[in-house]
């Protein structure tokens, strides 16, 4: 799979990550906040708040944190997103997962791939696979590409997604064979040794008749 690529101007380099992301927190949308906790997980951002009281206390007072619920959390999140203590939690994580996902980039266009087919496999097996938009936002490269470009990668990469999938499935079916021929192979084996350790039980039985 292969696709153009459709710059509107700017590149994409290393040097974006060393220097700092370009995006705001506050520009995100409900949908890819919610998207982002999801990630993250509820369990983490909970365990994040639970190492804070303090700082917790001062944005949701009145409630011990193991007993708010998963929605709770995400919510607690996107009312809060602008400040501090929420906000560096978030972009802490996003950071992880873009330094992730650059670095695995990097080394298959070291290997040999294309810009394009670097980045469309990067994000694949990235944090970011179900929100292609997202990917570009937070690395600054939204900016550089047109919207038909991006709706041009979203799909592509459903079809990548698609293909792994089926390859994980065959590669299970697989070893569920191999499984199934290994066991069968290993009572085959115990029948062998039980008949050789005893004669007499593998013959018996034998020169009986069944009456009717």
């Amino acid at each position: 799979i292969a696709i153009k690529s459709n710059r509107t101007g700017g590149n994409f380099s290393q040097q974006t990550l060393k220097e700092g992301f370009v995006f705001s927190v506050s520009d995100f949308s409900e949908e890819e906040i919610d998207y982002i906790c999801q990630k993250i997980t509820p369990r983490k951002i909970r365990a994040h708040f639970r190492h804070n009281p303090d700082k917790f206390n001062k944005i949701f007072s009145g409630f011990r944190v193991a007993s708010i619920s998963d929605d709770s959390i995400i919510s607690i999140v996107k009312k809060n997103i602008t400040k501090d203590f929420v906000a560096s939690f978030i972009r802490k994580q996003l950071s992880s997962w873009v330094q992730e996902t650059s670095g695995y980039r990097k080394s298959l266009e070291t290997g040999g791939e294309s810009c394009e087919r670097a980045m469309l496999h990067a994000i694949v097996q990235s944090e970011f696979e179900g929100n292609v938009r997202l990917y570009f936002k937070v690395t600054g490269e939204y900016q550089n590409y047109t919207e038909e470009y991006i709706a041009l990668v979203e799909n592509v990469l459903e079809i990548l997604k698609e293909k792994v999938e089926e390859a994980r499935e065959g590669k299970s079916k697989a070893e569920e064979a191999r499984e199934g021929k290994s066991k069968v192979e290993e009572a085959r084996e115990r029948k062998r040794a039980v008949r050789s350790d005893n004669p007499a039980a593998a013959g018996a039985g034998e020169g009986k008749s069944c009456t009717v």
